[in-house]
């Protein structure tokens, strides 16, 4: 089942995603907050969303797996009460993650994705968020969450789907980008499918249009800081030119909402 909803919002898409091979958020880890600004109003949007996926519960243990400086993570230990656990593979962003968080609510673990410590059937929701499309072996990634959920657990994943991020502005400025991200980045028929393949069940997702930046040269700055990962990727002269390009367009179009917009794909599955 899917589902499409627009939201007038300033927020920006993309987080920390934890690799099993590279700790990505140990090079990002000092301008992550600066890339990704997000309205309070809209992060209660996402809790909202998280919150509906799981249902009503008397208690959940909640693993944001690639947490990040966990943006997502202390929010949903502080609001929606869960017993909540963040985990990252860069120790940078878990640093920073361990200053954010002054109640102490949330126990915070320097883990590989694909290989965790903890036991069999620990949690009752797994949450990733622009994760899945660091790693070539989704199923793997996919079926190490599903050893970790207690049965009728969640698994939620946070994602730009390749359909709807393929002409973006990073996408359409870098062209470089899309050679690196069109063979990891997943459609949403092949999310569900390989939810399938690793036994979740109830498989629905969501897509949520919404305005990201409230100006086209605060995107601009945050593209001037390489602030996702694929940004990173690209050579200098791709990155140069691909600046110079969107400045362009900004010159001439400043009032394109396009400039503005994200879209995010929400897929969840349950564990029978």
């Amino acid at each position: 089942m899917r589902a499409k909803v627009t939201i007038n919002s300033i927020f920006k898409i993309g987080d920390l995603a934890m690799s099993s091979t590279i700790p990505y958020g140990d090079q990002q880890a000092a301008e992550f907050a600066r890339g990704r600004p997000m309205l309070e109003s809209v992060l209660q949007i996402w809790l909202d969303c998280i919150s509906n996926a799981l249902g009503k519960r008397d208690h959940v243990d909640f693993l944001d797996l690639g947490c990040g400086p966990g943006r997502f993570t202390i929010p949903v230990a502080l609001r929606l009460g869960y017993a909540t656990t963040g985990a990252d593979l860069s120790e940078e962003m878990l640093a920073q993650a361990r200053l954010k968080d002054g109640s102490g609510r949330v126990t915070w673990d320097e883990q590989d994705a694909t290989s965790t410590t903890y036991l069999d059937s620990t949690f009752d929701a797994v949450f990733m968020s622009h994760l899945i499309h660091h790693f070539d072996d989704k199923q793997l990634l996919l079926g190490e969450c599903f050893r970790i959920l207690r049965p009728n657990g969640v698994i939620i994943i946070r994602y730009g789907d390749w359909e709807s991020i393929k002409d973006d502005v990073e996408h359409r400025f870098f062209p470089g980008t899309i050679a690196i991200d069109q063979p990891r980045t997943p459609t949403i028929d092949q999310v569900e499918r390989l939810l399938g393949l690793a036994r979740y069940q109830s498989v629905s997702t969501e897509t949520i249009t919404q305005i990201g930046y409230e100006t086209a040269e605060q995107r601009l700055a945050c593209a001037r800081i390489k602030f996702t990962s694929v940004l990173n990727m690209i050579t200098q002269t791709q990155f140069d030119q691909g600046i110079g390009a969107l400045e362009n367009y900004i010159a001439n179009s400043p009032n394109d909402q396009w400039l503005l917009q994200d879209k995010m794909t929400f897929t969840y599955g349950v564990k029978p």
